[in-house]
């Protein structure tokens, strides 16, 4: 195993990583998720590190944004430490998950092609996921019922390509991610008091352009791909694996263009001569 969990633990750590990975990897094979035995710490860091930013945000956004902060009550605080969070996974899983995209130890294989570079970056985004459904499931009532079916999905997702099970797709769905600092950067801006400026703008033409191209075009599109090699590949894996993810993506490409709808109308509210008095949640 060349894990990057051996790079991040110390010396005296690797045996108990070890002796833990045995024990699992037999309940990790009866899930036909054999892949993840080597890969499960990483996926607990990543949880980890979600809620050590959640906690450094509550501890240093109150210190560097006091007047915003003076405003914000209730679940609007709790939001900001969310976009916080967001924000950086958002920006090292694009990053990471580039580099993967035409990985040819990917793409040889559609359907089982791994490599522990891949199973180390999805569990990092497994991670978040992970972290990501819990809290929007947590806090329904206000982030509305989308966005925990994104996470719920995504996670499942990330997981099932331990099988391993078409990895090759893994990165390119990531991609879907390019609007997402934009979309915290954005929200951010409305709450240390730069609705409607210049720099919201600007933000804005980015983001709706991000989001269109990754989430209307690029996505459909590689969704298209996967359910092409689906059918060309459909005796080599189980069939309820092909069946979960058409009814995930399909989810998925529906709830894009329901937020991209969402988005258009509030972005365009934000920039009405009213948007300057009062602002759009």
């Amino acid at each position: 195993m060349a894990s990057v969990i051996y790079t991040l633990l110390p010396a005296s750590a690797v045996p108990l990583h070890d002796a833990i990975s045995q024990a699992l990897g037999p309940t990790f094979g009866a899930w036909g998720l054999a892949k993840l035995t080597d890969h499960w710490a990483v996926l607990v860091l990543s949880l980890l590190a979600c809620i050590a930013i959640f906690a450094l945000s509550e501890a240093c956004s109150p210190v560097l944004f006091p007047n915003t902060f003076k405003g914000l009550t209730g679940f609007q605080k709790i939001n900001w430490h969310i976009h916080s969070v967001s924000f950086v996974h958002s920006v090292l899983s694009l990053y990471l998950n580039y580099q993967l995209i035409n990985d040819p130890t990917l793409t040889h294989d559609p359907v089982r092609g791994f490599s522990t570079r891949f199973g180390d970056v999805t569990a990092v985004s497994a991670g978040y996921f992970l972290w990501d459904a819990y809290v929007c499931i947590k806090y329904i009532r206000q982030t509305g019922p989308g966005f925990a079916i994104h996470g719920v999905i995504a996670f499942i997702a990330c997981i099932l390509s331990y099988a391993p099970f078409i990895a090759m797709y893994g990165p390119m769905f990531m991609m879907v991610e390019l609007s997402t600092p934009f979309l915290n950067i954005h929200w951010f801006m409305d709450k240390i008091g730069l609705t409607g400026s210049l720099a919201q703008l600007v933000n804005g033409i980015i983001l709706l352009g991000t989001f269109f191209y990754a989430r209307i075009l690029y996505c459909p599109y590689s969704v298209s791909r996967l359910y092409l090699d689906l059918y060309r590949h459909w005796g080599r894996f189980n069939p309820m694996l092909g069946y979960i993810y058409i009814a995930q993506s399909a989810t998925l490409t529906v709830l894009n263009v329901y937020w991209f709808s969402k988005m258009i109308t509030a972005l365009r509210s934000r920039f009405a001569p009213e948007a300057k008095v009062k602002k759009v949640e």
